[in-house]
């Protein structure tokens, strides 16, 4: 499967991310996968605000709707159907029918940022 890629599209689902973060991942991927990956392009995909969304729905509707190797990152808390509470909000996954892995940025970021001014 490895060997199929050539290309990854970023896709940017809300608001989460500047254009020029997208670009600066998107290069970070080309780095790290040089001579595997050679080319990335950055989408949005348009979503209605919400706080959860359900990952494999999530990258079943990217996949349909973009298709090819998609990475999609969201600031939505991305859930599973896991019927324990403490399993069901993940970072990130892979749906393992198609090329497409979402992560969020939801829980990276510290929920309240405060500076002292020295």
């Amino acid at each position: 499967m490895l060997e199929n890629i050539s290309e990854i599209n970023i896709v940017r689902i809300g608001e989460c991310m500047t254009y020029s973060s997208l670009k600066e991942i998107g290069e970070k991927i080309l780095e790290s996968f040089r001579g595997m990956i050679k080319e990335f392009k950055i989408f949005h995909h348009e979503a209605p605000a919400v706080d959860t969304i359900d990952a494999l729905l999530l990258t079943m509707v990217l996949h349909e709707e973009i298709g090819g190797h998609i990475l999609g990152i969201t600031d939505a808390d991305l859930t599973t159907q896991d019927e324990d509470e403490f399993y069901n909000t993940i970072f990130g996954g892979k749906n393992a029918m198609n090329d497409v892995a979402v992560v969020s940025t939801r829980r990276l970021e510290p929920s309240d940022v405060t500076t002292e001014a020295n």
